[in-house]
């Protein structure tokens, strides 16, 4: 099963970049929503290698998972494997610098059942499509919004865009 949503962004291509690759600041994100983390690795800046161990509550029942970066390429995609569950899939998310100040931001998520409980889950996605890409599209827009009103993040010293 695949859901893509899209949206035009207000910002560089590269604070866009930096943003959907602020790890941190999703970790806390998902932890407010009740989601349970735990860090795999120990590189100090996320890329290639950086993963977690994951439980979150869903349908009733705490389905746990692995995420793990697979590919970083700034300032243009970022790409994360998911397993558990008996279920396998690839988020990416890819930045299109549209002018200097205006990014198209595409989000897309691929996911197999692996198990027979899991394509069942599959299957349940699927019949829901429409609704599931309506509230991601609708979830990707007001954090665009956000992104565009947050102030101007300073970068480290020595590190380029």
């Amino acid at each position: 099963m695949d859901i893509t949503v899209q949206e035009d962004v207000g910002l560089a291509a590269a604070d866009l970049f930096e943003r959907i690759t602020d790890t941190a600041t999703f970790e806390r994100q998902a932890l407010r929503r009740g989601a349970e983390l735990r860090r795999l690795d120990r590189q100090p800046r996320p890329g290639p290698g950086a993963a977690w161990h994951v439980t979150v509550p869903f349908r009733g029942r705490r389905r746990e998972m692995q995420i793990e970066i697979s590919r970083m390429e700034s300032p243009s995609l970022a790409e994360a494997l998911i397993r558990g569950g008996g279920m396998e899939g690839v988020l990416r998310a890819e930045c299109v610098a549209l002018s200097r100040t205006t990014t198209r931001l595409t989000v897309h998520l691929h996911l197999e059942g692996r198990t027979l409980p899991a394509r069942l889950l599959v299957q349940s996605f699927r019949l829901a499509r429409a609704s599931l890409e309506r509230r991601a599209a609708d979830r990707l827009s007001a954090w665009a919004r956000s992104q565009e009103a947050a102030p101007a993040r300073r970068r480290a010293p020595g590190v380029r865009s």
